[in-house]
């Protein structure tokens, strides 16, 4: 039987690109087999313990240097509401809800834009704070000046 916690924490370090058998590969780490693997995977997803795949895009290297993450003051009752509205925007490519640090930081809700124009990715916020009726001023927009490091998330 295979451990979901180690299958979990193998999946999340990414699967090969170099082999056209990625699950094989990860069978061969826990002594398993390639159907196993992938019957567990799809177990997993069926219970919604893993959400989805995805590869680490760098942004930068694709000409996309010109990244905002922006930060909103939301009332609690409008976030969940807002946060998918938010998510339904085809180029932002992440939102989450924080809790705030009261007197020092008071934004909760944050959104990632993409994008190789700043005036194209701010128009993008803009079209996103107008039409969901955002007020300006419970907003900051925070341009990324320098990419340190980009990885999926690991486990």
């Amino acid at each position: 039987m295979i451990d979901e916690k180690t299958l979990v924490s193998l999946l999340s370090k990414g699967i090969s690109l170099d082999t056209n058998r990625p699950f094989q590969q990860l069978a061969e780490k826990i002594n398993s087999t390639e159907e196993e693997v992938m019957e567990k995977i799809r177990h997993l997803l069926q219970l919604k313990k893993i959400k989805r795949f995805g590869a680490v895009v760098l942004n930068r290297s694709l000409g996309r240097n010109q990244n905002a993450m922006v930060t909103l003051k939301i009332n609690e009752k409008d976030m969940t509401e807002t946060g998918e509205r938010i998510s339904a925007y085809e180029y932002v490519t992440l939102c989450y809800e924080r809790k705030p640090v009261p007197g020092v930081w008071d934004f909760n809700l944050y959104f990632m834009v993409h994008g190789s124009e700043r005036d194209v990715v701010m128009a993008q916020i803009e079209t996103i704070l107008k039409e969901l009726k955002i007020d300006r001023s419970q907003c900051e927009i925070l341009f990324s000046t320098k990419c340190f490091k980009q990885k999926g998330a690991s486990y």
